[in-house]
């Protein structure tokens, strides 16, 4: 197989092809008034190109300690093609039936992180398509800028499918009963990707119908309020519900003590609270928003509050992203479907692109994220 780069050099080379489109998009978009910005219809042939680049590249990439998980993908893979593991279909079968299929088929397993590869980015491709269908590239670039975007397309891949499925599948919520039904069945198959799907598919659920969407802000601060305060309670109750014994082992196991836990994670609760503060201003003080827009933050936040419950536990990021990869989506689509901003709305979007991309860029270097 083709190895386009070292293993070391692939997130800097990413960070460095994504910090070029950004600049590119500051660059084009920051003059554009507000009729201009969400008005006018543009191709999304750049987003396509760039998605088969990194579908590509990323799958295509070689085995390596630098990919966290990979290994141990690398591993189940190879017991399935000898016949050492038998395939179950207990936990996640769409993810175990795929991995079976072709490590039994005699594939290299570089062809299935392809597919799962593919599956990844073209699902938040198609996703972005149908949440803003002029400014695609925007939307699509904002994700691929995303903190959390690299990791899970190398590191945690069975955790990116499954949520990118669910990003596919909440485009197709708001729609007729066909959409719903494709939602409901893209929903099915991302929660047997991976489990912890059910968390954001119930958040969608609570999200479709909330009217008022000023409960949403006053529950994300209550939520934060009651975490600080009585945290460990709360924290105790999900472990006892034993809805997914992933989640039970790292709320109360002590297999990972080298992981920070017990302690409030102010870091991730200012990232998590901008997508927040920015439909505060939309709610509050603009007094605007679509349908779809409070689907996408009311999803985030009850999803995102979730983890607030959680904020003390061992490996909190993987709680967290259970909201995070709406992030990018929920950060950028208010700026690009409605007229947020009375002044510089272009340059308002440029600041915020790059002020992801720079914050995605320090957590690479400070915690290799």
């Amino acid at each position: 197989m083709i190895n386009f780069l070292p293993a070391h050099l692939y997130n800097p080379a990413y960070l460095s092809v994504m910090t070029l489109v950004t600049l590119y998009l500051f660059y084009k978009y920051a003059g554009m008034g507000t009729e201009q910005l969400i008005n006018t219809r543009r191709s999304y042939a750049f987003s396509v190109i760039l998605a088969l680049v990194l579908t590509i590249v990323i799958g295509l990439r070689p085995r390596s300690i630098f990919f966290g998980d990979m290994g141990a993908y690398i591993g189940e893979y190879n017991r399935y093609a000898d016949g050492t593991k038998v395939i179950s279909t207990t936990q996640d079968p769409v993810w175990t039936s795929i991995m079976y299929a072709f490590a039994t088929s005699g594939l290299r397993v570089e062809w299935f992180f392809l597919l799962v590869e593919f599956i990844y980015i073209f699902c938040i491709f198609w996703a972005c398509r149908r949440f803003s269908p002029d400014n695609t590239d925007i939307l699509f670039v904002a994700a691929l800028s995303a903190m959390s975007f690299f990791t899970y397309g190398t590191n945690g891949i069975r955790n990116g499918a499954a949520t990118s499925i669910f990003l596919l599948a909440l485009s197709f919520l708001k729609g007729g009963f066909v959409n719903k039904i494709i939602y409901a069945l893209l929903s099915l198959i991302a929660l047997n990707v991976h489990g912890s799907i059910i968390i954001p598919f119930a958040a969608s659920l609570g999200a479709l119908f909330i009217k008022n969407k000023k409960l949403l802000i006053y529950g994300w601060v209550g939520a934060v309020l009651l975490s600080f305060f009585w945290g460990g309670v709360v924290q105790n109750f999900f472990s006892a519900l034993g809805l997914d014994s992933r989640m039970e082992d790292y709320l109360s196991s002590s297999n990972y003590a080298d992981e920070i836990g017990g302690r409030f994670r102010w870091d991730f609760l200012l990232y998590s609270s901008v997508p927040v503060i920015i439909g505060a201003y939309a709610i509050f003080k603009r007094k605007i928003y679509t349908d779809t827009y409070a689907l996408l933050l009311g999803t985030y936040i009850f999803a995102n509050i979730i983890w607030i419950f959680l904020i003390r536990a061992r490996f909190s990021n993987r709680f967290a992203y259970l909201s995070w990869f709406l992030y990018p989506i929920v950060l950028v689509y208010p700026l690009i479907e409605m007229p947020l901003f009375k002044k510089a709305p272009g340059l308002k979007l440029g600041i915020i692109l790059i002020g992801q991309l720079v914050f995605t860029i320090l957590m690479w270097v400070i915690m290799g994220f």
